[in-house]
């Protein structure tokens, strides 16, 4: 189902961001595999409840990729400057814990 997909999507991707602490050429290559099946996970378990539960589904899915964009661009930007300022390695981890605090919060979800 939708939730134990998105669990399982967040998790691929945490554990895709936690290999980029210390990168090697292995750990890169894994990381970015894991990375593309958290992708490819969490938009189609995201899509499929959509799809599966939205009365208009034209106005749920133009709202879902409006927000998705616009998190996904400032998301993007703060990271950025977080990289800028702190390094690469802070950057990772300030993401990686956002990964984990989405992850803990679809895990809480799923259980209620």
């Amino acid at each position: 189902s939708a939730p134990q997909l998105l669990t399982v999507g967040y998790g691929l991707g945490l554990l895709a961001m936690l290999l980029l602490i210390r990168p090697n050429l292995w750990t890169l290559a894994l990381s970015f595999g894991l990375f593309g099946a958290h992708g490819v996970i969490v938009l189609n378990a995201i899509r499929a409840f959509i799809g599966k539960n939205a009365i208009d589904k034209g106005a749920a899915f133009g709202t879902f990729y409006l927000l998705y964009a616009v998190g996904t661009a400032v998301g993007l930007f703060l990271i950025g400057l977080i990289w800028e300022r702190w390094g690469v390695e802070t950057a990772v981890i300030y993401a990686s814990v956002g990964l984990a605090v989405v992850m803990l919060i679809q895990l809480f979800k799923a259980r209620v």
